[in-house]
């Protein structure tokens, strides 16, 4: 799209990360997050579950929790799916921040 000079949009961007995030690669998922916000595109839940089932998927539990993070820095509303994501992988991977972010629910 960018070499046509098309520049892709909140959707296009969701929909690869959302891709991306099926198929547990955390790095992939990182590059076209920061493309998103270089090229000035505000991310939504969408954009963040995304990138949660990258790093949930690929067991990068510190990743996922340090999102966790600034999406509550930044005011981010989580929602079901949000902590459904953050609370399966430290299930997964015997986290102790699970207490945590259930409270924050």
């Amino acid at each position: 799209m960018k070499a046509l000079g098309i520049m892709p949009n909140l959707v296009i961007y969701n929909t690869l990360l959302d891709a991306i995030g099926q198929a547990k690669r955390p790095l992939q998922a990182k590059g076209i997050f920061r493309d998103m916000n270089d090229n000035g595109i505000l991310p939504s839940w969408s954009t963040y579950a995304g990138i949660l089932r990258a790093f949930c998927g690929a067991h990068y539990r510190e990743n996922a929790v340090n999102l966790y993070g600034e999406m509550k820095e930044k005011g981010i509303e989580l929602n079901v799916i949000l902590y459904n994501t953050l609370l399966a992988t430290c299930a997964d991977l015997g986290y102790n921040e699970a207490a945590e972010i259930f409270e924050d629910m």
